[in-house]
This record gives structure tokens, C-alpha cells and sequence, in this order.
């Protein structure tokens, strides 16, 4: 995979994970870009960002693409810090 991405999460671990706050993700491409996460479109908010909360731990793949059907892909692990702490 090719990151470990920490969250803060309200509460403990688990498989209901209550984000602290979103990760934002963003790319350097022309415009409109979309973002997917294990295949499932994201939907930007008014500001045109792409903010995502992962809903548990563990492997996500990320893809975004351009208008012109220029895409990246990666997997993250995603690992919790709940109320604070440390990883």
C-alpha cells in the first residue's frame, strides 16, 4: 500500500468511526477532477473540495481522475487516534 493515514476519531476504534476531521483531498490537474474511494464516486461540497471521513479502519483505494481521463490511483491503511491520542 502507499500510506498509513492517522485519524482523529471521537470515541474508541472500531467500525462505526466518528471522524474528528475529514481528510481532505485535493490533486494538482485541470479541472473538474473527481475523486473515488474503493470505486464510489465522492461528491465535492459547494466549495468544489473533497472532504472524506473513512466510516472504519483499514485499506482504502484512492483514485482520482481529470476531465481528459487522466487518473492516479494508491491504497492508504487507515488507522484511528481515538479522542486525541497517539497512534
Amino acid at each position: 500500500y502507499g500510506a498509513t493515514v492517522y485519524v482523529e476519531t471521537q470515541g474508541r476504534a472500531g467500525t462505526n468511526l466518528k471522524v474528528t476531521r475529514p481528510l481532505k483531498l485535493s490533486a494538482h490537474s485541470a479541472a473538474p477532477i473527481q475523486w473515488y474511494v474503493d470505486g464510489q464516486p465522492l461528491k465535492p461540497d459547494a466549495e468544489g473540495d473533497f472532504d472524506w471521513s473513512p466510516p472504519q479502519e483499514g485499506f482504502y483505494d484512492l483514485i482520482v481522475a481529470n476531465a481528459s481521463g487522466q487518473s492516479a490511483k494508491t491504497r492508504i491503511r487507515v488507522v484511528a487516534i481515538p479522542d486525541g491520542g497517539r497512534p
